[in-house]
């Protein structure tokens, strides 16, 4: 577990900028907790980019279209 701050968030995924030391490998899956726009929001994710002490991209997996849509609903506003 770690803290970070997403940046350039979408619909597809984020950029997690961390200064913890992550030894993480490309196609990792990773649950995410955080909180956007005042919403808790869980995801899991797939690692796509590994910058040491930098951060990590992450794609976003959803379990159903639903709970997709929802999502794309709340980063638009």
């Amino acid at each position: 577990m770690f803290r970070g701050r997403l940046r350039d968030i979408s619909q597809d995924g984020c950029f997690l900028m961390t200064r913890a030391h992550m030894h993480m490998e490309l196609d990792a899956e990773v649950n995410l907790r955080f909180t956007f726009n005042g919403v808790e929001c869980r995801i899991i994710a797939v690692v796509r980019n590994v910058r040491p002490e930098s951060g990590v991209g992450l794609e976003f997996l959803f379990d159903d279209a639903h709970a997709e849509a929802s999502f794309g609903a709340l980063i638009r506003t």
